[in-house]
């Protein structure tokens, strides 16, 4: 009998953490594909580099405002999108952050299809294009 219980409240348990949104805190983000998100100052499109960076330029604090809602910072500057891009400055947006599976996560514009997106190896910058599924546009974040 206690091998049937524990059994089923290790699966009710996994089902409940696939559930649970991203804890507030500090995050390295990542794309597989692409490296780590970094900002080199306030005002410059945000990037994705493969080297190994120093604090605080690749470190990002997640804060929660609603369900699966957040605010994301680098340092002083807070991310918000112009037009197809993502900046570090003074201004911030909203974005939701939903479970995408394998411990990655699609970072989405509110009321939008539109989902940070990792550029290509010409284009180091993130961009917001429309969710195609594809792994330019999931993301790890990794807690500090």
């Amino acid at each position: 009998m206690f091998p049937k219980i524990l059994a089923f409240g290790i699966g009710a348990l996994a089902l409940v953490q696939g559930a649970l949104a991203i804890a507030p805190g500090r995050y390295i983000i990542t794309n597989p594909e692409m490296g780590t998100l970094v900002s080199f100052r306030k005002g410059d499109p945000i990037l994705l580099d493969r080297a190994p960076l120093l604090p605080p330029l690749g470190q990002w604090t997640v804060n929660e405002i609603g369900q699966d809602v957040y605010t994301i910072t680098n340092a002083d500057a807070s991310v918000y999108a112009n037009e197809d891009t993502l900046f570090t400055g003074d201004r911030f947006d909203i974005f939701f952050i939903q479970d995408a599976g394998n411990n990655e996560f699609v970072i989405r514009v509110p009321d939008s299809d539109h989902v940070w997106t990792a550029g290509n190896v010409d284009d180091a910058r993130v961009h917001l294009n429309v969710d195609e599924g594809s792994n330019s546009q999931r993301w790890a974040l990794v807690p500090l």
